[in-house]
């Protein structure tokens, strides 16, 4: 059962960039789209357009169920957007195991898309796209014991486009793959490095480390 929240808008509205927004410090006095009280266990197409004030999509303390059937996410224009998955580190059980799709376009105060605790576990996402928003990562640090091993083995779309801040996927040792990967678009990524040449220290977008 598909839902989808919008509000009409003309598209082509002239857009201000928000100043940095610091989700640590607000976090806690923002009301989510989903409370607390909400599980949608068999939801599993969600997609959310033109929600002007949404910060936040869901609350810290969700059933680890709540949202285990979602196959397909859609979220454009909400500008006011900070992130797309909550942190594990809250609430320690949410997780998108079914995942298949996800977009996200124009949300240009969103800093970062995932925690490490949900990038980790998205092993069935196929589909990938990111576009005008303002992402600095992908993947937000977090303390972890050891190096994060992030596996999209069913991953076969990746579509990275007008990110003029995005600069890595994930800062820190990590590994990554992403066997089934067929189509690579990076466009309008200024700040982005796909590749590190030897001896230089800015992050690539893409770091093979050995760990």
């Amino acid at each position: 059962m598909p839902t989808t929240i919008h509000k009409f808008w003309r598209e082509d509205t002239l857009r201000k960039e928000p100043d940095e927004v610091s989700l640590e410090k607000h976090i806690t006095d923002i009301n989510p789209l989903f409370n607390e009280k909400v599980a949608f266990t068999s939801l599993e197409k969600m997609i959310l357009f033109h929600l002007d004030n949404l910060q936040l999509i869901w609350h810290n303390q969700l059933y680890g169920d709540s949202f285990s059937k979602l196959k397909e996410v859609r979220v454009k224009f909400c500008e006011k957007l900070m992130t797309t998955f909550p942190s594990n580190s809250t609430q320690g059980l949410l997780t998108f195991q079914n995942l298949e799709t996800l977009i996200v376009e124009n949300c240009w105060s969103m800093k970062r898309l995932f925690p490490v605790s949900i990038a980790t576990g998205l092993l069935q996402l196929k589909e990938l796209e990111i576009s005008s928003c303002g992402l600095e990562e992908i993947v937000a640090k977090e303390e972890v014991n050891d190096a994060p091993s992030f596996l999209f083995p069913q991953l076969t779309f990746l579509r990275l486009n007008n990110l003029p801040k995005l600069i890595h996927f994930y800062l820190g040792l990590h590994t990554i793959e992403w066997p089934m990967l067929k189509q690579l678009v990076v466009y309008n990524c200024g700040k982005t490095k796909l590749y590190a040449s030897d001896g230089e220290s800015q992050p690539a977008l893409f770091s093979f480390e050995k760990v």
